[in-house]
């Protein structure tokens, strides 16, 4: 489809498949995407419906266009280095695929900890977390929540 999208930041285009459904004998083919800062929605449906065959027609029930804060900003860089004091790791921030509170308000971010060995185990029948990755979290709100409580 020629929809093979990626970039640094943001990743690979995800395409997913979940549901079909049968209407007014109409099959439906559900899909979920997400696709790359840089990708319009027009290039990606672009794509899609180029391969698409004749007599199907393509419906877009939802859209979340890309929300992108500059990781140089005083309320990024002062979560991240938290994070690099607490756990010793790197505290660059990183992309989410998902949909968070943060595209309602201006100037705010999704900030959640996460720790190597973790991709890909939220939102699972089987999501787990190990209880010093729980406590290491922890120190990170607390101190973050210090940080910003009092200025620091």
């Amino acid at each position: 489809m020629g929809i093979n999208y990626q970039d640094e930041a943001s990743g690979a285009l995800q395409l997913a498949f979940y549901g079909v459904s049968i209407e007014a004998q109409q099959l439906s083919v559900h899909l979920t995407c997400r696709y790359p800062i840089p990708v319009t929605e027009d290039q990606l449906l672009t794509g899609i419906k180029a391969a698409m065959l004749p007599g199907m027609t393509l419906t877009v029930k939802r859209r979340y266009p890309s929300q992108v804060t500059d990781p140089t900003l005083p309320f990024i860089q002062q979560p991240s280095a938290i994070y690099a004091a607490d756990t010793g790791l790197d505290g660059t921030p990183v992309t989410t695929t998902g949909v968070t509170y943060a595209r309602a308000l201006p100037n705010i971010i999704a900030f959640g900890p996460s720790f190597p060995g973790q991709k890909g185990i939220a939102h699972k029948g089987d999501e787990w977390l190990q209880f010093s990755d729980w406590q290491m979290m922890m120190q990170i709100y607390d101190d973050s929540l210090l940080a910003v409580g009092t200025g620091i």
